[in-house]
């Protein structure tokens, strides 16, 4: 009978622990028992394996195949359908793209002065929502040296962001007199720089 009681107390402790412990993860109910308050959590990791920032898409530009020379300078426009897209998962060290374009060449005939300048317009694509935090295109001129044109500082340019070049007179390119007739070319080269990467 001592036995039986015995197992009867420890069965009695261990429901009440039981109770007990379980009641911690419940909700935090009012004392009136007519409300109380929970939480929601999430975890949020960048996939730096299978997800990296980069460099999804960038503009070709063309001005034209047509175009009169007058004998005199002159300043040629054009619009592009590509854009520049950068997608960041989540990285905030920031970064930024730079542009290097090599001198347009008709075979071994260089166009004299000509000069590419970029006018482009920052938006977000669908799904990104953060438009305070948004990069930064600098409108210039783009020549053999690698030049900054769209920028994150930290903590911005998260998501995926555009730089569109639909508007009027978005790319212009200014050319001295005394070009000859031909099909010249430029080669852009487009670089993505993680700052963190930089930093090092």
């Amino acid at each position: 009978m001592k036995f039986s009681k015995t197992l009867t107390t420890i069965g009695a402790l261990l429901l009440g622990l039981s109770l007990t412990s379980g009641a911690v993860t419940h909700a935090d109910i009012n004392e009136d028992g007519k409300g109380g308050t929970t939480t929601a959590t999430v975890g949020l990791e960048t996939d730096t394996d299978t997800n990296p920032l980069k460099l999804t898409e960038a503009p070709d530009f063309d001005f034209g195949a047509a175009n009169k020379l007058d004998g005199g300078d002159q300043t040629l426009y054009t619009t592009s359908t590509g854009i520049l897209q950068v997608l960041n998962p989540g990285y905030v060290a920031g970064w930024q793209v730079q542009v290097s374009g090599s001198p347009f060449l008709n075979g071994s005939t260089e166009l004299k002065g000509a000069e590419l300048s970029l006018n482009g317009v920052v938006a977000p694509a669908t799904g990104t929502a953060d438009n305070e935090n948004k990069p930064v295109f600098t409108n210039g001129k783009i020549n053999e040296s690698a030049t900054t044109i769209f920028k994150a500082a930290a903590g911005n340019g998260i998501g995926t962001w555009n730089t569109s070049f639909t508007a009027d007179k978005s790319a212009s390119l200014y050319i001295l007199g005394g070009n000859v007739p031909g099909s010249y070319k430029s080669t852009l080269n487009w670089t993505l720089i993680n700052s963190a990467d930089s930093a090092k």
